[in-house]
């Protein structure tokens, strides 16, 4: 299994998959890029699950500390249970002590979760 950032041209595979998971009407035309980094796992080339991520400074006792902010959290309905989502989480892991980012959190997508 690969995990990496996604390219541009693979915005449009990610987003599928988001609205595959969230169950969001999906449109070509409109869903073609995505806002924030995305990284995704691939199975045989095949994008089955992804996470936006981004940094983001937070206050605490008045110094600023790099976070690491997960959401998006998606994956192929077919390919749950391959571990994915695992592998990308472990992934994060990575990138997080590599920029010194020493908090994360998973940001929720909305309301109602």
């Amino acid at each position: 299994m690969e995990v990496r950032y996604i390219t541009p041209d693979e915005a449009v595979d990610f987003q599928k998959v988001s609205a595959a998971s969230f169950i969001w009407k999906f449109d070509a035309e409109v869903d073609n890029k995505v806002k924030v980094p995305v990284l995704a796992a691939f199975e045989n080339q095949k994008l089955i699950a992804g996470v936006e991520i981004y940094e983001y400074k937070t206050n605490f006792c008045s110094e600023f500390l790099g976070t690491v902010v997960v959401e998006g959290v998606c994956s192929q309905p077919e390919c749950r249970r391959m571990g994915g989502v695992r592998a990308i989480f472990d992934k994060v892991s990575e990138i997080a002590e590599e920029n010194g980012w020493v908090l994360g959190f998973l940001h929720p997508f909305s309301i109602e979760y």
